[in-house]
């Protein structure tokens, strides 16, 4: 089956949490499968875990989430994006966290969508398509989408679809 969603750090946490706008979606239109998480999100959910005050009831939601939502494991196509990309933020003089550019060329790589609720932390990242299922446009059945502009390789424009 296709990954068609990565999911990122904090809509993973979101869905542990049952946070109804971002659980819904998931649990009513997709099978398992088709939504995944990179093995990066999945570090930094084990990182929230060890940090909390509950770290055997949070490793237990992890590993209950990770059965439904596979963590996808990191392979030599992950790192020529993130090479590319990173390279790319250096010219541009741009910032985005070591992890969210790995999740970025994760998501990237498999040409699937990021979801997140960190839409303007991953725009710096060309060519990825970004949604919010957290948004408020999400409450009317519209999820919030933006994505590189597919006609210029590397372009950091970015357009609200």
């Amino acid at each position: 089956m296709t990954t068609r969603y990565v999911l990122d750090t904090s809509t993973c946490i979101k869905i542990i949490r049952d946070h109804p706008v971002v659980s819904r979606p998931l649990i009513d239109g997709f099978t398992v499968g088709t939504v995944a998480m990179s093995v990066m999100t999945f570090g930094e959910l084990r990182v929230s875990a060890e940090r909390s005050a509950r770290t055997s009831e949070w490793d237990a939601l992890v590993d209950a989430q990770l059965v439904a939502i596979p963590a996808m494991d990191l392979t030599d196509d992950v790192a020529a994006h993130y090479g590319e990309i990173r390279a790319h933020l250096a010219r541009t003089c741009q910032i985005t966290g070591t992890n969210d550019l790995w999740i970025g060329a994760h998501t990237r790589s498999v040409g699937a969508t990021l979801m997140t609720s960190n839409v303007r932390g991953f725009m710096r990242i060309p060519d990825l398509r970004v949604e919010n299922w957290a948004s408020p446009d999400t409450l009317k059945g519209h999820a919030h989408a933006v994505h590189a502009n597919p006609t210029h390789a590397l372009s950091p424009t970015f357009a609200l679809v």
